[in-house]
């Protein structure tokens, strides 16, 4: 049966004769035919008759010359060599050159001449080139005005000597040796500013507000073992096999996706394991603020530019996070739930509210899905935010007292491992000591940074001695193999009586070196019992 195709499809093509026996969008241009084939080929053409002489061709109709392809398949963007990054970087070099994308263009051809923009090797500039001239001023000029105005009231200074394009390959020996043994989730940076005192900021680039803070996988956010990953995947794969769905295969994807639409016992444990997981809420926290980061970290949204890990102590020690299972009305379709194979969450850390989607990406089978987050930036857009809310699933507490899925019978999940216990109390000091020693050990870090480079930080020493106060009240619990003495030893003496020398001195750089060199000891000490 023949498909009737349009006289040209989305891609320009045009099909012979407006009836083919292809699928529409199949055909690729037309080479050039002569006339009388042109105007003839949706006429019958008399058959010879036999014996004519014509050959091999003769018992055939003329086939129009048209040339066929498979259907292209769409390919997604690389985001490597994003041309934002590049815009970002000649405005911080070149602040009072760049007003427009003209201005622009002429600085980045003359870049190696000037040698201050600097990039891993000629094929990443090539890239971030290539992306620019694809770009229209339209949407490059008000980028650049909007930097060069934010940058401008950040009141950062423009004693530069190097400006680094590259994330997290940069090939900078400064900027590797700081980013040393942090994760690479956690450097977040796309463009690296030297100065000439030294110091070194991030800024992470994003093309604009609407942009993914952040993707990463649940299960290496939760920090699962391995019981509870296999819990999750046999309640995955059971969904999959009721619904016949014993293997993967690409073809079936759409149609894995629908089994997600709604509720069902997998989204309810997933939900469950993120609510209740403090390791989930601060890895979350720590990934978006790039809080372990030892040098100021930046981000620009295409409007607005923030420092994303304050050097506010006592702000970071003890930062309010939260984590709601919701949804937003955004994700409806005329008040009706879209279908989309998704679970949201609101997000917030002290003042800044994000929202979140967990969803996966390609291989729902044998891939974990992935928590994608989104900021609200402004105050209007928070109030605008919360007062379209609208909650779709039931309350998370309700939701876990539901019977189970009916696609899923109870008796199939008996041979399932159980769902693992609450942690015992040890466990979650040990996971508290932890998450605060690396508070401690990363903020003394930081601020020993700024003041070796000429920084004035004002800095609030109760706030370790609270801190580090709460470790000793753990002590009995934490250390309870040990002695007393020995308690006392590496808690009081060690914790305390230096934190006490460093307060008499007051604080002052010597105060916060101290702090430092005397912290680390602790962290390593506490570390080895720890393990």
């Amino acid at each position: 049966m023949s498909i009737k195709c349009p006289p040209k499809c989305s891609k320009g093509y045009k099909c012979v004769s407006g009836t083919c026996i292809l699928k529409p969008h199949t055909l690729t241009k037309r080479t050039k035919t002569p006339k009388s084939l042109d105007k003839s080929s949706t006429r019958k053409r008399r058959t010879p008759p036999s014996g004519s002489g014509s050959g091999s061709d003769s018992d055939s109709s003329p086939v129009p010359n048209v040339l066929i392809s498979s259907p292209q398949t769409k390919k997604r963007k690389t985001c490597e060599t994003n041309a934002m990054e590049l815009v970002v970087a000649f405005c911080v070099a070149y602040p009072r050159e760049i007003s427009n994308m003209e201005t622009l263009k002429q600085t980045v051809d003359n870049y190696k001449d000037r040698g201050l923009v600097k990039f891993n090797n000629s094929t990443e500039f090539n890239g971030y080139n290539d992306d620019l001239q694809k770009r229209t001023p339209k949407l490059i000029n008000p980028y650049i005005s909007s930097f060069n105005l934010e940058w401008a009231k950040s009141g950062m200074n423009y004693n530069i000597s190097e400006v680094f394009v590259g994330g997290k390959k940069c090939s900078c020996q400064k900027i590797q040796q700081l980013n040393q043994g942090l994760d690479k989730k956690e450097t977040k940076a796309d463009v690296y500013v030297k100065y000439n005192d030294g110091t070194v900021i991030g800024i992470s680039v994003k093309q604009d507000p609407s942009a993914t803070k952040c993707n990463y996988s649940i299960n290496i956010l939760l920090e699962l073992d391995k019981d509870q990953t296999k819990l999750l995947n046999d309640i995955k794969k059971q969904i999959f096999i009721q619904a016949g769905f014993p293997e993967f295969k690409k073809a079936d994807r759409p149609k894995h996706s629908k089994l997600f639409y709604t509720d069902n016992l997998y989204w309810r444990e997933a939900a469950r394991l993120i609510v209740t997981s403090d390791q989930f809420k601060y890895n979350l926290y720590k990934y978006i603020t790039g809080i372990e980061v030892p040098y100021p970290l930046f981000e620009f949204n295409g409007k607005n530019l923030y420092n994303l890990n304050s050097v506010d102590v006592g702000r970071v020690a003890r930062p309010t996070v939260t984590l709601t299972y919701d949804e937003n009305s955004r994700f409806l379709a005329n008040d009706n739930p879209r279908s989309a194979a998704k679970i949201f969450f609101r997000f917030s850390i002290n003042d800044n509210l994000y929202w979140c989607e967990i969803r996966w990406k390609g291989d729902m089978f044998n891939a974990a899905p992935q928590i994608h987050v989104y900021g609200v930036d402004s105050q209007e857009g928070s109030a605008t935010y919360h007062a379209k809310s609208v909650s779709r699933f039931r309350p998370l507490a309700q939701a876990l007292s539901m019977p189970q899925a009916p696609s899923i019978p109870l008796a199939q999940l008996i041979s399932m491992p159980q769902p693992p216990s609450m942690p015992a109390p040890r466990q979650m000091l040990l996971a508290d000591a932890k998450a605060k020693l690396n508070i401690i050990s990363n903020q003394c870090k930081r601020i020993r940074y700024l003041l070796e480079r000429g920084y004035r930080v004002n800095i609030d020493l109760e706030i370790f001695i609270r801190t580090t106060d709460d470790l000793y009240k753990m002590g009995t619990e934490l250390f309870g193999n040990l002695t007393l003495e020995q308690i006392d030893f590496l808690v009081l003496n060690i914790l305390s009586q230096q934190l006490d020398d460093a307060l008499k001195l007051g604080a002052e750089e010597g105060a916060v070196n101290l702090l430092f060199d005397k912290i680390k000891r602790i962290i390593i000490t506490l570390y080895k019992i720890l393990e």
